[in-house]
C-alpha cells in the first residue's frame, strides 16, 4: 500500500506538472529528482540495511546501542551530503546545462536535514515488520506535495521550482511526526554512543552505500547523460517514457522490503536452500504482476504516452517500448542485491553494480552521440542485459538458483490465481470436480 500510494501520488504530480511546466522546466525538475534520488538512496544504503539486519537478528537485547549508533551515522552522513551539495551545486548546474538547478540544490539541503528523523523511524519500523507507520508517513509526505501541484495546475498559481522543493520539505516534516506516533514504541536510545557499533554499521553499510549510489547512477545515467549532451528538453522527452514504467518499482521495492529481513533470518537458520526458494518465488511473483502491464504498453505505446503526458510527447512512444523491455530485468537485479546484502555479501552486489554503472555511462555517451535520445534507451537495455546474465551466473554458483525455476514459479503463480478465481465463481462445484 505504501509503494502503491507513492506511485499514485508521484504519477499524479507528474501528470499535472508535465502539463503546467515547459519542456525545459520539466527537464530541470527531472534532473533534480535524479540527483535527489541518488542522495537519498546512497544515505539509505549506508544506514538502512545495517540497522534492519542487526535489529532483526538481535538476540542480545542491544537495540538501544544499535539504534543510537545508526542515528549518529545518519547525522554524520547527512552533514557530509549537505557540504557536498553546497560545494558542487554550481558545477552540476553548468555540467548539466541547467542554471536553475543550482538554487534547487541549495533548497534541497534543508530536506536532507528533515529526512534524518523520517528515514530513521522508517528503518526501525521495517526492522520490526511493522509497515503501518511507514505507509501513513509517506502518505502525508507525498500527499501534501500532490495537493500543492494540483493547486498550481487548477488555479494557475505563480510558482518557482524551488517552491516545489520547500513543499516537499514540509511533507517530510509532517510525515516524521506521524511516523513517530507509530514507531515511538520501538525507539530506544542509549545515553552513550557505542562507537564500535558505529564502526560495525559503517563497514557493513559501506558496500550497500556504494551499491545504491552505483545503482542510481545506473538507473539515471541515461537522463544525466542526455542533460550533458542534449539539454533539459531531451531529458523531459526521455523522462516521460521512464515515468510510464514506474509500476516496476511497486512490486520490486515492496518485495525487497519484505524479503530483506526474511532472508536475513532464514539464511541464518535454514541456509542456502531457503535463500534459493525465497529468491525464485519472489522474482516469479513480481513478474507475474509485471507481464500483463508490459504487454499492454508494448501494444499501445502511443495511447499510454497520450494519456500520461499529452500529444506534445507522442514522439516518446518508441522510447517507451524499449524502456519497458529492460524493466523486465530490474526485478532480477534488485532481488539479487537484496539477497547478497541479507547474507552478508554486500561487496558482491557492490562490485557488480559499479561495473554496470560504468558500462551504462560509457554506452550512453557513445549511443547518445550517435543516435540521440533513442541511443539512451538502447544503451541502458544493453547494460541491463549484461547485468542479468552476470547476476544469474553468480546466483547459480552460490545458491544453485535457476532462472528456469523462476519461470516455473511465474507459471505456478498464474495457475494458483486461476484456481482461486474459479473457486470464487463456481464455489464447491469446481472443488468436487477437481477431486
Amino acid at each position: 500500500m505504501q509503494r502503491l500510494s507513492t506511485l499514485l501520488f508521484g504519477f499524479g504530480a507528474f501528470f499535472f506538472l508535465i502539463r503546467a511546466l515547459s519542456k525545459e522546466e520539466f527537464g530541470a525538475w527531472a534532473l533534480f529528482l535524479s540527483i535527489s534520488a541518488i542522495v537519498e538512496m546512497g544515505k539509505n544504503g549506508l544506514v538502512q540495511n545495517g540497522l534492519v539486519k542487526f535489529l532483526a537478528a538481535d538476540e542480545e537485547k542491544k537495540e538501544a546501542q544499535i539504534i543510537t549508533a545508526s542515528l549518529v551515522l545518519n547525522l554524520l552522513l547527512s552533514l557530509l551530503v549537505i557540504v557536498g551539495l553546497i560545494l558542487l551545486a554550481p558545477l552540476m548546474a553548468r555540467w548539466l546545462n541547467t542554471p536553475i538547478l543550482e538554487g534547487m540544490l541549495y533548497c534541497y539541503t534543508l530536506n536532507v536535514v528533515l529526512l534524518i528523523p523520517f528515514s530513521q523511524l522508517s528503518f526501525i519500523q521495517q526492522a520490526n515488520y511493522d509497515f503501518k507507520g511507514i505507509f501513513f508517513a509517506n502518505l502525508i509526505r507525498q500527499g501534501l506535495f500532490f495537493l500543492f501541484v494540483l493547486a498550481i495546475f487548477f488555479f494557475s498559481l505563480p510558482y518557482q521550482l524551488e517552491w516545489l522543493i520547500l513543499v516537499q520539505g514540509a511533507g517530510i516534516l509532517l510525515g516524521s511526526g506521524v511516523a513517530y506516533l507509530f514507531a515511538g514504541k520501538y525507539v530506544f536510545l542509549h545515553r552513550r554512543v557505542s562507537w564500535p557499533w558505529v564502526h560495525q554499521l559503517f563497514h557493513y553499510g559501506k558496500y550497500v552505500f556504494g551499491t545504491n549510489i552505483s545503482s542510481m547512477l545506473m538507473k539515471s545515467a541515461d537522463q544525466l547523460m542526455l542533460g550533458i549532451l542534449a539539454g533539459p528538453a531531451a531529458v523531459a522527452m526521455f523522462n516521460v517514457a521512464a515515468r510510464a514504467t514506474n509500476f516496476v518499482e511497486v512490486p520490486s521495492f515492496t518485495m525487497a522490503s519484505i524479503v530483506f529481513p526474511k532472508s536475513a533470518a532464514k539464511g541464518q537458520k535454514e541456509g542456502p536452500a531457503a535463500i534459493k526458494r525465497l529468491y525464485e518465488k519472489s522474482v516469479g511473483a513480481i513478474h507475474a504482476v509485471l507481464l500483463p502491464v508490459v504487454l499492454v504498453v508494448l501494444l499501445f505505446p502511443e495511447l499510454v504516452i497520450f494519456i500520461i503526458a499529452g500529444k506534445e510527447y507522442l514522439e516518446s512512444a518508441l522510447l517507451l517500448q524499449v524502456v519497458v523491455i529492460y524493466c523486465l530485468f530490474i526485478p532480477f537485479l534488485r532481488q539479487f542485491g537484496t539477497i547478497m546484502d541479507s547474507v552478508g555479501k554486500p561487496q558482491i552486489n557492490f562490485w557488480l553494480i559499479c561495473m554496470l554503472a560504468v558500462i551504462n555511462i560509457t554506452l550512453n555517451y557513445f549511443f547518445i552521440s550517435a543516435y540521440g535520445v533513442m541511443g539512451a534507451a538502447f544503451a541502458t537495455l544493453v547494460a541491463y542485459c549484461i547485468g542479468f546474465i552476470t547476476n544469474q551466473l553468480i546466483l547459480y554458483r552460490l545458491f544453485r538458483i535457476s532462472t528456469f525455476q523462476v519461470v516455473k514459479e511465474l507459471g505456478s503463480f498464474y495457475r494458483q490465481g486461476y484456481k482461486l478465481l474459479l473457486s470464487r465463481f463456481t464455489g464447491r462445484q469446481w472443488v468436487e470436480k477437481k477431486q
